[in-house]
């Protein structure tokens, strides 16, 4: 009797030594799967994150182009004004002159 007892205690600790194993091997191949799924997601996320930065600069060019081009049109259109003010302040003392002191 005694003998069939140790026999199941082998066996059971056979059974715990496999079960173990088992445990082990799933959790190393789940930390391989885990491993594979995060640099799948850094990757995804990588890729992402470098479109937008670039559409993000992409857009931050059009800004500056547009502000650049709307200053400049302005400013042509202030040099515009200046030039024909000072034409309109010489016709201005042109007549003054002629009405006032001729």
């Amino acid at each position: 009797m005694a003998e069939q007892e140790i026999d199941t205690i082998r066996h059971l600790i056979e059974i715990e030594k496999n079960a173990s194993i088992l445990i082990s091997e799933a959790q190393t191949e789940a930390d391989k799967r885990i491993a594979v799924a995060k640099a799948k997601a850094d990757s995804s996320f990588r890729e992402q994150a470098a479109r937008i930065v670039a559409e993000k600069e992409a857009e931050y060019e059009a800004k500056i182009k547009e502000a650049s081009a709307k200053y400049n049109d302005l400013l042509s259109e202030y040099k515009v004004k200046i030039e024909n003010s000072l034409k309109s302040i010489d016709f201005f003392n042109n007549i003054a002159e002629k009405y006032l002191f001729a």
